[in-house]
């Protein structure tokens, strides 16, 4: 009989862990839907509020806990008032003003609308690299105001909810911003979100306006694009670049240049494969000058490029000064900003190109949580990192300082890496 017994409780005692979690759960989930619209975004905000600050290695090295108290409370308080779109833009104009790239607001879990528009800056302004059929006269135009408000003013108006490093950084994630409907709306931009006027000017200098439809949602992904460049006109940098890395052996110049696109091992090729395959091609046509372009590269894993250094280092004629360069840009970001450092200074190579989009000194090493009702996602960095001693500098300089400008883009010019071919050490 007590063995029965015995079995019995050992049977309840399994149900019961079975179905306890299932009970916690199936409450938790009534009492999340008793909560109204408001109570749920205030548990959100103050969530954020408390894990924030707790989270990040050091929250508050620009932004005082102060001021960003104040901020979250006007946010509550304000709630009521506010849509779900204006109550994210909120969050993100605060974590913003942290002056930490790595840190932010994401913005995958809200439904978003774009005008089928990527807008790239050079020298003389923002440009339409690519478009639609439908907006083709756009291509190539220079964009010049945004429903009634000028591209400087907009830009001006944007920035505030743009989480970067340095202006370089803010710049180069601007382009995200022009197209986004909800960001154009929340700042009185534009009226609506599914429809806005563009205002641009022509090769010639003439000036016309396109009223333009957003695209939403799944449908961005069902876009059929035209670029502004001549796809025969592609210069060597912009090819293959669905590729984490590449190279090519410019015989004219005796020189290896190689793409670093993203800071990670591919996995059909592992980058210590790849090296190899590289400086089988250095010692076999006597290459004089090594180039790595790390232009479009926004990071990942820092570790990656050690065996190129390793490398280099056994051929001395290819890090004396003059032979080595780093091409780097505002994309530059990371863990690409951290190897673009460690060449410099390590391998004396010559920067060429404009400043990276990120300080001397950052925070990074990116971890996330999420709100709990919204879903939205934050991000937040753990470390701190010190590239340059006490620099009080928001961006490190560039030694060869190369501004591209539209026309330069549009007939394949690629004067960055020109200058690098072209420099003769003195």
């Amino acid at each position: 009989m007590n063995k029965v017994i015995n079995k019995f409780i050992r049977q309840f005692r399994l149900m019961a862990c079975l179905i306890l979690p299932f009970v916690l759960s199936t409450s938790a989930q009534a009492q999340t839907s008793e909560l109204s619209r408001d109570e749920r975004w205030r548990e959100d905000v103050r969530f954020y509020a408390a894990e924030l600050p707790k989270r990040h290695k050091n929250l508050f090295f620009q932004l005082s806990k102060n001021d960003f108290e104040r901020e979250v409370e006007r946010l509550e308080a304000r709630i009521p008032k506010l849509s779900d779109d204006e109550i994210y833009f909120a969050l993100m104009r605060i974590t913003a003003q942290v002056g930490d790239g790595h840190t932010g607001v994401g913005f995958y879990q809200l439904p978003t609308s774009r005008f089928p528009f990527r807008f790239s800056r050079y020298r003389e302004g923002w440009f339409v690299t690519r478009t639609t059929n439908e907006y083709k006269q756009a291509l190539g135009a220079r964009l010049v105001q945004i429903g009634d408000v000028k591209i400087e003013r907009a830009v001006q108006l944007l920035n505030d909810t743009v989480a970067a490093d340095n202006e370089f950084n803010r710049t180069g994630r601007m382009s995200f911003f022009l197209n986004w409907a909800e960001a154009l709306q929340n700042k009185g931009i534009l009226k609506r979100k599914d429809t806005g006027k563009f205002v641009l000017l022509d090769r010639n200098g003439k000036r016309f306006a396109l009223d333009v439809r957003s695209v939403t949602g799944d449908d961005w992904s069902k876009v059929q694009w035209r670029e502004a460049l001549d796809q025969s006109k592609l210069p060597l940098a912009l090819k293959n670049a669905e590729q984490y890395y590449w190279f090519e052996y410019l015989p004219d110049n005796q020189t290896l240049y190689l793409a670093y696109n993203v800071c990670a091992n591919d996995p059909k090729k592992p980058f210590d494969e790849f090296v190899k395959e590289v400086f089988a091609v250095v010692d076999a046509r006597g290459a004089q000058k090594f180039i790595i372009d790390l232009r479009r590269n926004g990071g990942g894993d820092s570790r990656v490029l050690r065996s190129l250094a390793v490398e280099l280092q056994k051929r001395p004629q290819l890090i004396e000064k003059g032979k080595l360069f780093a091409l780097v840009s505002r994309g530059t970001y990371s863990s690409a900003f951290m190897n673009a450092i460690q060449l410099r200074d390590l391998l004396s190579a010559l920067w060429v190109g404009s400043p990276p989009g990120q300080r001397p000194t950052n925070y990074g090493e990116v971890q996330k949580f999420e709100l709990p009702h919204s879903k939205v996602e934050v991000s937040y960095s753990i470390k701190f990192f010190e590239f340059v001693k006490d620099s009080k500098l928001s961006y490190v300089p560039v030694d060869i300082s190369v501004e591209p400008a539209f026309a330069d883009y549009e007939q394949g010019r690629d004067t960055v890496l020109q200058a690098a071919l072209d420099y003769k050490a003195k």
